[in-house]
């Protein structure tokens, strides 16, 4: 059994994979105390062959994790880093490592989905990033941009009178409209907007550089609240980090 776990910057996703799939899998946000997390999170489990993480979060979360398993199972982690090639897809960065290990393991995970086609990978996070692999495999680059709570964040922060509840920062109970009445759904309606025209509009100019036949594929913890608003189709993928990461440690067998 292997433990993959996917750390992004407000949560983390993980699961355990027997060689063949995933046989089981969870989320949280990022714990207080990572360490009676993991207990009961994985105390009980058997001792894993591998601890496999792709992690964009500070360093002090990861190494608290890393302790962790060396105290529980006497087992280093292996944290991922880009790699200039491999898997099928070939990294477009001059400097591979710098490269998201999360945004690799995405691009991973649909180049073996769709094969030889052409696919725009969008991750929406606390940032939202854009990747895109040619029908070769070739990673052409990618964007990065903010991603909904970060520019609700700074409206506030950043301004004077826009002052709303954490709510409004959250979505919780809030109404999207195209227009709003009163600040603090102006804040959220705003910021959907702002985000599904910029993901539409990218991939809309992706699209027509690469083909039609150019696959659009979301994740991350905002998707399913951007999906019923973006105009063009894509494809829901709720694990791409972690299927990636499976991709690779069966590949590595």
């Amino acid at each position: 059994m292997i433990l993959l776990i996917d750390i992004g910057n407000s949560r983390f996703k993980w699961a355990l994979f027997d060689g063949e799939g995933v046989v089981q899998r969870g989320a949280a946000l990022h714990p207080d105390d990572m360490e009676a997390f993991a207990t009961s999170t994985w105390g009980t489990i058997e001792k894993p062959l591998r601890v496999v993480i792709s992690t964009v979060a500070s360093p002090q979360l990861t190494e608290r994790l890393a302790g962790w398993a060396m105290a529980q199972w006497s087992l280093s982690v292996e944290i991922m880093v880009s790699p200039a090639a491999g898997y099928g897809v070939k990294n477009a960065y001059g400097e591979p490592g710098s490269l998201g290990s999360d945004r690799w393991a995405a691009m991973v995970a649909v180049r073996s989905e769709f094969k030889n086609r052409a696919v725009c990978v969008v991750g929406c996070g606390t940032a939202v990033t854009i990747d895109v692999i040619n029908r070769k495999g070739e990673h052409q680059g990618g964007l990065i941009l903010p991603g909904l709570t970060m520019m609700r964040h700074a409206l506030v922060n950043e301004t004077d009178r826009i002052k709303i509840g954490q709510s409004s920062l959250n979505d919780e109970g809030a109404q999207i409209s195209f227009l709003a009445c009163d600040t603090g759904n102006a804040v959220i309606g705003g910021t959907f907007y702002a985000l599904i025209a910029a993901i539409d509009r990218i991939t809309h100019d992706i699209v027509a550089e690469l083909g039609v036949n150019t696959a659009r594929v979301i994740t991350g913890g905002d998707a399913p609240a951007l999906l019923p608003l973006l105009a063009a189709k894509y494809i829901h993928r709720d694990t791409l980090v972690i299927d990636g990461l499976c991709v690779m440690v069966q590949a590595d067998a």
